[in-house]
């Protein structure tokens, strides 16, 4: 069998299949998000200008921010996560990855909006970012919710999920626009997401050659021989839609749901910078922090494993 169909999936055929038979099988499942690729894109471009051309700025007011947020009462159901701007490539210690990104939520964001307004417009592309974050989480919403509800249906323990806020009934969802600077091994390691759900939008990759890698929500040990690097159903509607991708992370089980998380890692690219917008389906008022996910370290994979994926 061609070396390249053997590790790569398509997903096109999985649009029609159930979200519970499409993690059994290739650990995703393809959902036609309602926000357009070039709205995604312009999201990173945003990002990069903020980050990059303004980043000791950005930096200095994101710190003030999270002591501030981290001190009201919105933050309560968020107990450890940080938002702001996490800078993750001085720890050279070559367990970690090579990346920098920013954190958000919708409480955080309205929270600076309101407290810090005079601040973040002193950065018009900070501001524009926030704005464009706000929109992307208004969609994420329903989408997760629509996915609770299909999971709830079986599992009443994942309505756990809901929490109040401003009278409505909601999932925390926590956002990150991430920067992978370049990696000669992988860009993240084979691991389960510490998050109940979570939605991948389409990263700056080319489209045949997605640096992202899946295997099967199955619950069975991890084996790195059923990872495959995906890709994705075209979309034919770019002006309104992009192809995102949902798989579940391993809190489901911390309150009593029995879906198996879905393994995944991120191949290293041959470019500066990479970049990804992930949406991240988080428990209420659940402290994290002594939790750990990775399956394997980078190090301990298989050497001739990423060889497999290089172009032919």
């Amino acid at each position: 069998m061609d070396r390249k169909i053997k590790y790569t999936v398509d997903l096109s055929p999985y649009l029609q299949y159930s979200t519970n038979e499409a993690l059994k099988q290739v650990g995703c499942q393809p959902i036609m998000f309602p926000i357009s690729k070039a709205i995604v894109d312009s999201i990173y471009v945003a990002s990069d200008t903020c980050m990059i051309a303004h980043f000791d700025k950005v930096c200095k007011l994101a710190q003030d921010w999270e002591y501030g947020f981290a001190a009201s009462d919105e933050s309560i159901p968020w107990c450890n996560v940080r938002f702001g701007i996490r800078d993750k490539r001085p720890a050279v210690e070559r367990k970690k990855d090579k990346k920098f990104y920013l954190q958000f939520c919708r409480e955080y964001g309205e929270w600076v909006e309101k407290n810090r307004a005079h601040e973040l417009a002193s950065i018009p592309e900070l501001k524009n970012l926030f704005d464009l974050l706000l929109t992307f989480e208004k969609e994420c919403q329903q989408v997760f919710l629509e996915k609770l509800k299909e999971i709830a249906a079986i599992y009443p323990e994942a309505n756990k999920l809901l929490y109040n806020y401003r009278g409505e009934q909601r999932v925390p969802i926590s956002i990150r626009v991430i920067t992978y600077e370049n990696e000669d091994h992988f860009s993240v390691s084979p691991h389960f997401d510490k998050a109940a759900m979570t939605i991948l939008m389409p990263s700056d990759d080319n489209p045949d050659e997605e640096c992202l890698i899946v295997a099967p929500a199955d619950g069975t040990i991890f084996d790195p021989e059923k990872l495959r690097r995906v890709v994705r159903p075209l979309y034919n509607d770019s002006n309104s839609t992009s192809c995102a991708l949902f798989i579940t992370g391993a809190m489901l089980q911390e309150i009593g749901v029995p879906v198996p998380p879905t393994p995944h890692a991120v191949l290293p690219h041959n470019r500066v910078l990479r970049h990804v917008l992930v949406a991240f389906c988080n428990i209420p008022y659940l402290d994290t922090k002594h939790l750990t996910f990775n399956i394997v370290y980078k190090k301990e994979m298989p050497n001739n494993f990423i060889e497999r994926f290089k172009p032919i």
